[in-house]
């Protein structure tokens, strides 16, 4: 393998884990940073390493498939607007080569669309795309209902309520308080709930369905309500209460369809009038 100079990189934990089981490599470690916020902590690594080309090109299309990816899932990327491969590539200081990758990772997910000749565009959602989502999730979040309450899984369960206690206390202004509410949603039903499930098919298939719950969850515009529906649910399941678990599990997610498909009419008729603008 052709050797480069030692290079230093910043790295999430999902970048680092994806290189160490990516390619071949060298690596010297050390942690720097902890940054945490109301769901976990998140690692900050600085790499020292001497790899091949390929090994960096890798390691670069996972960092920038990280960052496109949490600024689809968040709302950051409108959906439907235009991905500028070359813009990308400069915002990043990488080359067209990894994000190109990236892209075509983020299509495999439903993330992005490829229009021939055209280029990339984040997918946009459908009033259809949320309710289908919504029945999904009907489906699957109360099969996963019994394993929360097994072991670790009921200590991460008391963290997240302490989460949602402080959240609901803390007075965020509401771009903040959308943020954060957008982890907790993550960290209960994407990571929690449904990565509990013990199917080895159906974690495969949750793995991409949870980006599309949070690109979808991004229209809750009640979330006060969906933060103390939250901690009902969470209390029936530490109380070890399935049935009733479930009920409210069920009650949360029922109530929650208006409201995302009321704030997503809105955000149509508001880019309409954008398009079309003054008669």
């Amino acid at each position: 393998m052709n050797q480069g100079p030692a290079r230093a990189f910043l790295l999430t934990d999902s970048a680092l884990s994806e290189m160490r089981t990516s390619a071949p490599f060298m690596l010297i470690l050390r942690e720097t940073s902890l940054s945490v916020d109301l769901t976990h902590g998140a690692h900050i690594w600085y790499m020292d390493c001497v790899m091949g080309e390929p090994c960096v090109r890798t390691f670069l299309s996972q960092q920038v498939y990280d960052q496109l990816r949490k600024r689809i899932v968040s709302g950051e990327l409108h959906r439907g607007c235009r991905l500028n491969i070359a813009k990308l590539a400069n915002d990043f200081s990488v080359s067209a080569i990894p994000v190109r990758e990236a892209l075509k990772r983020l299509a495999e997910r439903g993330l992005v669309c490829e229009k021939p000749s055209i280029g990339y565009y984040v997918t946009k959602v459908s009033r259809q795309d949320i309710l289908d989502i919504f029945d999904l999730r009907m489906l699957l979040e109360p099969l996963a209902l019994p394993h929360v309450i097994e072991g670790e899984a009921l200590a991460r369960l008391e963290k997240i309520r302490q989460d949602h206690e402080v959240l609901i206390h803390c007075k965020l202004g509401l771009p903040k308080l959308r943020e954060e509410f957008m982890l907790i949603e993550e960290s209960l039903h994407c990571k929690l709930i449904l990565g509990s499930l013990q199917n080895g098919y159906l974690r495969k298939f949750v793995d991409i369905v949870n980006d599309n719950i949070l690109m979808i969850s991004q229209f809750h515009c009640n979330i006060m309500q969906a933060l103390h529906q939250h901690l009902a649910v969470i209390d029936s399941l530490i109380e070890g209460d399935l049935s009733g678990s479930s009920r409210t599990l069920r009650r949360h997610l029922e109530s929650s369809v208006p409201l995302c498909v009321e704030a997503y009419e809105e955000e149509r008729r508001r880019r309409q009038a954008v398009t079309s603008g003054p008669q």
